[in-house]
């Protein structure tokens, strides 16, 4: 075993521990507020009608709410029972980030081998713990604590498949995207961000092409009762959803901002400089690291640039003596 992650492993496993401590405590000291109402209305109202969400337009989270029912009637509907699915959730993806960062980040020791670098992902772990929307969604009685925990877990399995391969990685993958798809609908847009990560590490990501593609089409089949009612509303001149309508720009505008100096508006994007700057180079970084891994993991891939200067080795005459 790694001496370094068996040093690590203590902090780990305090910093799970904080993490829970930290999301459990003063858990009901609030009252519900309207979103937790519908949740636990959704959960225990007439089951037929949750499941009608399955193809119902714009209703989002049936996974989450058939998922409550049942813990519901097992400790009762109240505000502790409601949010500690979240704090479970919160708890879960400190581990989660670890595995996730420990893939991604990984350094060149002396002897010319990766290594995993346990200081990186350690750190991410702690800043997830300290995150205030992670805090507070870890302690409200909805889903996306959950999402974020599946969202963690679908990459570590995504990884998993593009370093190694098998079926059972891309299985799980499969499972953990579609539970996550009707868990929140947002988190379809799992599937071009780990489409366009995919790309992105070509050409070493190829050998393992065949696994990704059956489990992206294998996606397709828990997205089309989405595709029936999205249809209709993407054709529709009428408003259905209740919400004004806000232009692409505009949203990631204010994900930009919110994200990034809090709900101060700014029409500038200056003083953000700094933070698309390290954005850009963490993708670079990204990109060099996961050829690395991919290619500590299966050996030397060959790919346009290495054919090129095999030919130019091979042209090359003994020198004369």
């Amino acid at each position: 075993m790694n001496v370094k992650i068996t040093k690590i492993r203590p902090l780990l496993i305090l910093l799970v521990l904080v993490a829970y401590a930290w999301r459990v405590q003063g858990l009901s000291n609030q009252s519900l507020w309207r979103d937790e109402v519908d949740a636990i209305y959704f959960a225990l109202r007439n089951l037929r009608d949750t499941l009608g969400m399955f193809v119902r337009g714009a209703d989002n989270g049936v996974l989450y709410f058939l998922a409550l029912r049942p813990w519901f009637f097992l400790v009762g509907a109240s505000e502790f029972a409601l949010r500690y699915p979240s704090v479970l959730a919160g708890t879960v993806s400190v581990p989660l980030l670890w595995q996730v960062a420990r893939h991604l980040f990984l350094v060149r020791s002396a002897e010319s081998s990766l290594r995993t670098s346990e200081f990186v992902p350690f750190l991410a772990a702690t800043f997830f713990v300290l995150n205030p929307y992670q805090l507070w969604y870890g302690q409200e009685g909805k889903m996306y604590a959950v999402i974020t925990c599946l969202t963690l877990l679908a990459t570590w399995f995504w990884l998993q498949g593009i370093a190694g391969g098998g079926w059972r990685s891309w299985c799980a993958y499969l499972v953990t995207v579609s539970i996550a798809m009707y868990t929140h609908l947002l988190m379809v847009l799992l599937i071009p961000v780990h489409l366009l990560w995919f790309f992105l590490a070509w050409p070493q990501s190829r050998r393992y092409w065949l696994g990704y593609g059956l489990a992206l089409a294998g996606l397709t089949l828990p997205y089309l009762p989405m595709l029936w009612w999205q249809w209709g509303m993407l054709i529709t001149t009428q408003r259905k959803t209740g919400f004004s309508f806000t232009p692409l720009p505009e949203m990631l505008r204010l994900l930009l901002f919110s994200h990034s100096r809090g709900f101060w508006p700014s029409e500038s994007l200056l003083p953000l400089t700094p933070l698309l700057f390290l954005g850009l180079a963490g993708i670079v970084l990204g990109m060099i690291t996961l050829e690395d891994v991919l290619e500590e993991i299966v050996g030397d891939i060959q790919d346009e640039h290495d054919v090129r200067q095999a030919k130019v080795v091979r042209r090359k005459k003994p020198p004369k003596k």
